[in-house]
C-alpha cells in the first residue's frame, strides 16, 4: 500500500475543541482518540503554537515520515481515506506544507 497524504496537498486541516491541530477531520474518527496521539501534545497547540510552528515540529515530520515510507504503521484513516493498493495512481503527491 501506498499513502499519498492529502494533508500535503491542501486538504483544509482540522481544529479539535481545546485548540489543538491535526492534518485532517478524519484522524479524530476511526477510533483514534487525538489526545491519545501525537496531535494531543503541546505540540500541536494553537494556543501554543503558531500553524508553521506545528507544520515544523519534529512530531509532525515523524508522522509524514511514517506515511511516505513505512504505510503500514500509519492510523487506518490515513490508510482508508489517502491510501492506494495499486502501484499507479493519478493521485500526485504535490506538497503545499514545507516542513523541516
Amino acid at each position: 500500500m501506498k499513502i499519498y497524504p492529502k494533508c500535503l496537498k491542501g486538504k483544509e486541516s482540522f481544529v479539535s475543541f481545546d485548540g489543538h491541530w491535526l492534518p485532517c477531520c478524519w484522524l479524530p474518527n476511526f477510533g483514534v482518540i487525538y489526545e491519545d496521539s501525537i496531535f494531543g501534545k503541546p505540540e500541536f497547540d494553537l494556543s501554543k503554537n503558531n500553524i508553521e510552528e506545528v507544520v515544523k515540529n519534529a512530531l509532525f515530520r515523524e508522522f509524514i515520515t511514517i506515511l511516505l515510507e513505512s504505510p503500514e504503521n500509519a492510523p487506518y484513516a490515513c490508510k482508508k481515506h489517502c491510501g492506494q493498493d495499486s502501484g499507479t495512481t493519478s493521485n500526485h503527491l504535490h506538497k503545499k506544507i514545507r516542513y523541516g
